[in-house]
């Protein structure tokens, strides 16, 4: 995992994955970038008439499609840096199941690495403390 600038501001981690291909991913979002997720991911309302239908491979895309501010990947094309969040979902789509697959992968286990980092440093300024 490699952490350098990106773009206007934006910290981004690369992530490697198999074959010597990357992904670099921003490591914040913004309310926006939730926002698409949400409206992607779901698909109406549940039975009950109270609860979202949430699509598990949308959101997954969705989710990539937020996430991921460039990309070198064997066989496939140059990823969208630039481009609106349809264009993005589209790349992502045209993707091939095994790739998405490790990706969304490599996404998961960089969110637990985050939160296990995040929880670690919440348990030492907590241990930490005089009362």
């Amino acid at each position: 995992t490699l952490r350098g600038a990106k773009g206007k501001g934006q910290m981004a981690e690369r992530i490697a994955l198999s074959c010597d291909q990357w992904i670099d991913v921003r490591e914040r979002l913004k309310v926006k970038d939730k926002r698409d997720v949400h409206s992607y991911s779901v698909d109406g309302l549940a039975t009950d008439g109270l609860t979202y239908r949430l699509n598990v491979v949308k959101h997954q895309i969705a989710t990539a499609a937020v996430r991921i501010t460039d990309w070198h990947l064997s066989g496939e094309k140059s990823y969208p840096t630039v481009s609106q969040f349809k264009d993005k979902v589209a790349a992502i789509e045209e993707l091939g199941e095994d790739i998405f697959d490790e990706i969304t992968a490599a996404l998961g286990n960089s969110d637990k690495a985050k939160q296990a980092a995040e929880d670690e440093e919440k348990n030492a300024i907590a241990g930490g403390e005089s009362v």
